[in-house]
């Protein structure tokens, strides 16, 4: 940790943003219906 978090990459999902702390659980969540292909990007 450094001084304003963690000092390697991170991130959550939908992009979600915090302020001055991690974003909240609704803003990050996602569903995934059975058998359906879901495709996940890194930046």
């Amino acid at each position: 940790m450094g001084s304003f978090g963690p000092t390697e990459k991170y991130g959550f999902s939908n992009n979600a943003k915090g302020v001055m702390s991690p974003p909240k659980f609704e803003d990050c969540k996602f569903s995934v219906e059975e058998d359906t292909e879901i495709s996940i990007t890194v930046n």
